[in-house]
């Protein structure tokens, strides 16, 4: 299905716009992240909130866990050597990102879904076209009842393609034959719990201008925001905190969705992977006291942060978030959503791209890749007593201007001031064009050199050729 009238250069150009007017006036729009080396230890070590909530199930934070015995060091040691080795062999391999035959063969099989009435090039972009332009006025986007509904089965992948063949969301079905994804989102659901009844939770940490009700968000990773000066670890607080976030992340069930949602991404946004594996590489050789996020691949990381989003202090898991853009990621980046928990997709849970004016069926086990920082989107609460919690991957836009900036001279900077308003331009570029998939040529080299798209308007380019809506 196309969507002509959303055109995704058009909203680019748009955040573009706003984006330089916020930053001359010296405003942020990123999000504010504290990072590590802005807290001393003993800040860091300390949780945000000192004390629970009268009858609270969460431990308290004092209660350091004991001491490791000797054994318990000698293999944690002999696990840190072996990691040392896997992220060693890793940063020897090539770094083009490459996608098997056999998930290439799947990928030629995910339905096509066009929206002949939407056209990505009108999407909302900052003016220096690293990141979003902001939350959309409400008045500038549909009413509810005019809203489109796509009821996905969540068993096949759906690519969303706009009006001109961009591929700029995708619908991720579990992987081809995998009879056990169930015990995946039960083992994640467990997980969570888990996470939970280990954690403790300030205030802060229970509602963001995201949050469509009162559950706990947990960022971690690399971020580089709010007026930052370079990129750091977010910053966790408290031992206990740490360490629940650490047996979340060691979970075999997380690493099999950090797996599949790495592969949905290398092949349907091939370019956008590579470029986002090239720039963290070289962040990470320049800033080397950066973690990105765990991942069972070793140097697997598609992006440089994730957001859980839990029960928190909560009884029930009831997450959904408000009408928002993730303004601060990279504007034309993919950020990955994934749903867990039990509950009934007919009845809640739905994603709502408001920009397009469309409403998803978003079934648990399930994730969905889109651009969020440019489409305004929120999800429908579910029923009580059902649970629902989130896993979001997404990369800030600042590490896409800093490895510019980083190995920019004075000509190049010069430059950067004239060009800045056409810079999304390139990242449209970045956009897997649905054709290139299905003839094998995800990675768009057919295409030639993104510089060959600075001289193009949205205007300007050639509709593909009409085929039967899916």
């Amino acid at each position: 299905m196309r969507f002509c009238s959303f055109d995704l250069g058009a909203a680019l150009e748009d955040e573009n716009a706003n984006r330089l007017r916020e930053e001359d006036a010296g405003n942020f729009l990123d999000e504010d992240l504290v990072l590590e080396h802005e807290l001393s230890p003993s800040e860091l070590d300390r949780p945000a909130s000192q004390s629970n909530a009268a009858g609270s199930c969460f431990p308290a934070e004092d209660n350091v866990p004991p001491p490791l015995t000797s054994r318990q060091r000698r293999n944690r040691r002999k696990t840190e050597m072996k990691r040392a080795r896997r992220r060693e062999e890793a940063a020897r391999r090539d770094q083009e990102v490459q996608v098997s035959g056999y998930v290439l063969g799947c990928a030629k099989k995910a339905q096509p879904y066009t929206l002949d009435d939407f056209n990505a090039a009108t999407l909302p972009i900052s003016d220096p076209g690293w990141i979003g332009k902001g939350d959309a006025a409400p008045e500038s986007l549909p009413k509810a009842q005019e809203l489109r509904y796509l009821n996905w089965n969540g068993r096949d992948t759906v690519a969303l393609l706009d009006g001109r063949d961009r591929l700029w969301a995708l619908l991720g079905a579990p992987p081809p034959g995998a009879k056990d994804w169930g015990k995946v989102n039960e083992g994640l659901v467990d997980a969570f719990q888990k996470y939970d009844e280990s954690s403790t939770f300030s205030k802060e940490d229970m509602q963001n201008r995201r949050s469509g009700g009162e559950y706990g968000l947990r960022d971690e990773g690399v971020s580089f925001a709010g007026g930052k000066t370079k990129p750091g670890n977010i910053a966790v607080r408290g031992i206990k905190n740490r360490a629940a976030l650490r047996a979340f992340s060691e979970s075999r069930y997380l690493g099999r969705v950090l797996g599949h949602t790495g592969r949905l991404y290398c092949t349907f946004a091939n370019k956008l992977a590579r470029e986002s594996r090239r720039v963290f590489g070289e962040l990470k050789a320049k800033f080397p006291e950066i973690n990105f996020p765990s991942h069972p691949s070793a140097g697997g990381n598609c992006w440089a942060a994730r957001c859980l989003n839990s029960a928190g202090k909560s009884k029930l898991a009831r997450v959904s978030t408000k009408r928002h853009a993730d303004y601060g990621n990279w504007a034309p980046n993919w950020c990955c959503v994934t749903a867990v928990g039990k509950f009934d997709p007919d009845k809640g849970g739905h994603l709502v791209f408001w920009n397009v004016g469309l409403v998803v069926r978003f079934p648990p086990g399930c994730s969905i890749l889109f651009p969020s920082a440019l489409i305004t989107h929120s999800n429908i609460p579910i029923q009580e007593g059902e649970t629902r919690y989130s896993i979001a991957q997404y990369s800030p836009g600042g590490f896409f201007d800093e490895d510019f900036l980083s190995s920019a001279d004075e000509e190049a900077l010069r430059k950067r001031s004239e060009d800045k308003s056409r810079r999304w331009k390139e990242g449209l570029g970045l956009f897997t064009k649905w054709q290139e998939l299905v003839r094998g040529d995800y990675m768009g080299q057919e295409l030639g050199d993104l510089s060959e798209l600075s001289e193009l308007s949205s205007e300007e380019e050639e509709p593909p050729k009409k085929r039967k809506k899916i």
